[in-house]
């Protein structure tokens, strides 16, 4: 597994990983309403992260580095410690101490 930077000809599945792992697991929302382009919203002011192994793209992170703000982290493989690969990764380049928030109906 590799953790990276997405590249710009990355986004659009970032987004797309982002709208699926949505609409599986936070399933208080209703699902039309988790949309790939809020992400690609986000996308424009944020640094997206990556996590792939080989070409099959595991996970993404979105952090808004103004304020160290880890604004997303979704990972389509669970329990292959995708997530704390993302998290280290964006912790190791952040300027300091990471803040994010957690949606409290999340029971992963």
């Amino acid at each position: 597994m590799i953790v990276r930077r997405a590249q710009a000809d990355e986004i659009a599945a970032c987004a797309a990983l982002y709208e699926r792992v949505l609409r599986e697991t936070f399933t208080w929302i209703p699902p039309q309403q988790h949309q790939a382009a809020d992400f690609l919203s986000a996308a424009e002011e944020e640094e997206v992260y990556l996590a792939k192994d080989g070409e099959r793209l595991l996970g993404i992170a979105g952090f808004y580095r103004p304020s160290n703000f880890l604004h997303s982290l979704y990972v389509e493989t669970r329990g292959a410690g995708v997530g704390k690969a993302l998290l280290d990764h964006v912790t190791a380049v952040a300027d300091g101490p990471l803040s994010l928030k957690c949606q409290s109906p999340n029971l992963r």
